[in-house]
This record gives structure tokens, C-alpha cells and sequence, in this order.
């Protein structure tokens, strides 16, 4: 087992859960604390709260909510980040369940615990489309909790508390927070106090992959185009990680889009002035065929090519600096080894040195077998009867360790399947 021995500075959740947001109504739990399994003991980190997994994978029919969860992932980190500067993300971003008439008028809650600079943490908040209405942060560093401070709507007005070991301009940051801001979203912005840049920090190293909601394959590729311009990572790390997936590329250029607009219809070339749109640049590979170099562009390349090289720089910097990766549909275009490839990079102590996690949904069945994945790290969105999303692991079920858990899914033993009408 790669074990942190305590020092290791390791940035990992320990669950985060969810209620009353899109299909999610009753609260689901997805859980990285570590069942007693003895198996694959290369996915965990022992920590000493307790043994994390690096990875999971979330099953799911189409419709079942784990697009939901990813999302409610992403709302977490933009309220922390950009409410306190944006006054309507809670109108764009919270919506309860539709479902059931109490729902509709109740806020939303969301609550994550993990471990940074070797302290646990729970954070969450609960909001409505108009404003916040409690908001709390708890330290383990024993342990045991140690309130750091409470927000709470109660007649018309916020009712904080804070615990001994806040420090900072309470009065002030109170004066400033906004209803539809969260408190630490401000903290981070206008105080320097020292856990308020804890959680940022950790916070900067939560990245989520979902394309659903940027809409745009596009940003993928402008991400890794970014991170090599910017020094996040390098040009030669990008090679690495794209040779040892197998694929042909030896070489790669990023160059600046030179073509003209000539040819384009004047309303577009009025619009691209007007807003002043700029070109992306131009990413060029290189193959090497019977010794002769050949290039192409990567629009050009298949579309698992694509998506390999839009991944690549999430990947390599989590991977080199630790963090959190969560990827929704990470089988989209890509061939079920590469699906394993990267997950296995997550398990493996040589390329996954700072224990980093991985968070994934897919519908990739052929790694989902106790030969590469602990039973504790396989989970499943179904839906209710009420059309509630559920979330289960397959350890719920005791499988056994010689169960063939591929076949067992596809059969309906865990639910989460298409049932078709006759």
C-alpha cells in the first residue's frame, strides 16, 4: 500500500453529498472512505482519518442523475469561487427537485468533507435560486470538530458564530456577505485569514471535466493549449502521456491560426469584429510513418485522439501536483483500455505519486471486475419510483471476489440498467 505516513500533504475528499438538486431529491453520499477489502490496496491512501480510495467510477442508466452529481460537484466549487463577486449564479445554478411539490420549496444542500494540509474539513451550505440560508465549517485536526463558524437565516437575518479558532475581520466580512454570496467565498477574497486560504488552496486543486455543461468539446482542447503556455505543465509531459496511450503522435506544435476572413460572409466577419473574436490557435501533430515525418491538424485526428489530447493536461497536472479530477462520461470516444489506461494511472504509486483522485462517470462496463477495481469503488445512479435519483455501491450487495461483476450489472442484479417494454 503507498502509504502518506501522515506527511504527505495529500488533497482528497472524503465524501460529498447532496440533496434536493435537479433529479437528486432525498440526500446521496458518495463515499472515499475505504471499506475493510483487502483488495488493491494501489487505489489507497492511508491518511490518519482514514484509508482514502483514489478513484471511483459511477454507473448509471441515462437519466439517472450522474450528470446531477457532477454538477452539483461544479456548483460547489463556482459558489465558493465567484459568488462573492456574482450576484446571479444562484438563479442560473440552483434548481430543487421538480418533482414534488414540498421540493420546490426548499433549498438545496450540499456538503463535502476532505483533507487538506493534513486536517479534515467539512464545508457545506444550503441555498435556494434567491439566496443562502446556513452555511458551516468544521476542522477535525484530533479528530475531534472544532467549529470554525456557522451562518444561518433566522428572522430575516444571518445569525453567525464562530468558533475560537477563526481568526480575522468577523464584523467586517459579516457587513459585506451578501445573501446571495457564500461567507467564504468573501473570506477568500478580502481576509487573509489562514484557513480561508486553506480551503482556496485545496479548492484550486478541484478540477471538473463537464462538457454537458460547458457545451463546448472545444474548451478541452484550449485547456491544454493553456496549462503548456502558462508553464502548468509541459510540452514533453503532453508527449508522454499521449505516446504511452498508445497513440501515433511523436510531436506536436501549437501554432497561431493564420487564415483568412476573407472568404467568410460579411454578417460573420461584422460579428467577429464587432465582439472581437479571436482565433484559436491551431494545434499540429506529427507521425512518423516508415521513417518519414507527416503531419496533420488535431481537428483532423480521430475523435479519441481528440478527447486524449483534451484530457491530457488535467490529467498530467493532477497527477504531478495532486488533487481531485472528476471527468463526467470519461468512456465518451475513447476505447475501453484507454478508459483503463488512465484510471490505472491513478492506482499505480510511479505515476500517481501525490495520491491524487480520480472521479468518474461512465458507461465502460468491461473494468468494471474485480481483477482492476475494488467493489467499494464501483457505484450506481438509479432512479426512484418518484424519479429520484439513487446512489448505491456495489459493495451494498456483497458480491464475491470470483463474482463476474460486468455480467451481474448488465443482468439488472444492481438495478441501474434500461428496462425495455416488451
Amino acid at each position: 500500500m503507498q502509504k502518506s505516513h501522515f506527511e504527505l500533504d495529500v488533497v482528497v475528499i472524503i465524501n460529498f453529498s447532496v440533496k434536493n438538486f435537479r433529479s437528486i431529491k432525498d440526500e446521496i453520499i458518495l463515499e472515499f472512505n475505504a471499506s475493510s477489502d483487502k483488495d488493491h490496496p494501489n487505489f489507497i491512501t492511508e491518511t490518519k482519518y482514514c484509508n482514502i480510495l483514489n478513484a471511483a467510477a459511477v454507473y448509471g442508466l441515462n437519466a439517472s442523475g450522474k450528470s446531477n452529481l457532477i454538477r452539483a460537484m461544479q456548483l460547489f466549487s463556482i459558489l465558493l469561487n465567484l459568488s462573492v463577486r456574482n450576484e446571479t449564479l444562484l438563479s442560473q445554478l440552483v434548481v430543487p427537485f421538480a418533482f414534488d411539490n414540498q421540493s420546490t420549496e426548499m433549498p438545496s444542500e450540499f456538503n463535502i468533507n476532505f483533507i487538506s494540509e493534513n486536517v479534515r474539513y467539512e464545508y457545506g451550505f444550503s441555498a435556494d435560486s434567491q439566496q443562502i440560508y446556513s452555511e458551516w465549517l468544521y476542522a477535525y485536526p484530533n479528530k475531534k470538530a472544532q467549529l470554525l463558524f456557522t451562518r444561518e437565516w433566522q428572522n430575516n437575518k444571518y445569525e453567525y458564530k464562530f468558533g475560537l479558532n477563526y481568526r480575522g475581520d468577523k464584523k467586517r466580512l459579516e457587513e459585506i456577505t451578501k445573501p446571495t454570496a457564500l461567507f467564504l467565498s468573501v473570506a477568500q477574497s478580502f481576509d487573509k485569514q489562514e484557513t480561508a486560504n486553506i480551503i482556496k488552496n485545496w479548492f484550486a486543486k478541484f478540477f471538473i471535466e463537464n462538457l454537458h455543461l460547458s457545451g463546448n468539446i472545444e474548451i478541452g482542447k484550449s485547456r491544454t493549449i493553456d496549462f503548456i503556455q502558462r508553464g502548468l505543465v509541459t510540452h514533453n509531459e503532453v508527449i508522454q502521456f499521449l505516446t504511452e496511450s498508445d497513440l501515433s503522435i511523436v510531436h506536436f506544435d501549437i501554432k497561431e491560426d493564420e487564415s483568412s476572413d476573407d472568404q467568410l460572409p460579411p454578417a460573420i466577419k461584422e460579428f467577429i469584429l464587432k465582439n472581437q473574436i479571436k482565433k484559436q490557435p491551431i494545434v499540429i501533430t506529427e507521425h512518423h510513418v516508415n521513417n518519414s515525418p507527416y503531419q496533420l491538424t488535431l481537428n483532423d485526428e480521430s475523435s479519441g485522439t481528440q478527447q486524449m489530447f483534451n484530457f491530457a493536461a488535467l490529467v498530467v497536472l493532477v497527477l504531478k501536483n495532486g488533487g481531485v479530477l472528476v471527468i463526467d462520461e470519461l468512456n465518451n470516444f475513447l476505447h475501453p483500455l484507454l478508459v483503463k489506461h488512465i484510471v490505472g494511472l491513478f492506482g499505480a504509486a510511479e505515476t500517481n505519486p501525490k495520491r491524487a483522485q480520480l472521479i468518474f462517470t461512465t458507461h465502460e462496463t468491461s473494468i468494471m471486475t474485480t481483477d482492476f477495481l475494488r467493489r467499494d469503488q464501483i457505484w450506481f445512479c438509479d432512479k426512484s419510483k418518484e424519479q429520484s435519483t439513487m446512489l448505491y455501491s456495489a459493495q451494498e450487495f456483497s458480491p464475491r471476489k470470483t463474482d463476474n461483476l460486468e455480467k451481474a450489472y448488465l443482468a439488472g442484479r444492481y438495478g441501474a440498467i434500461p428496462i425495455f417494454m416488451d
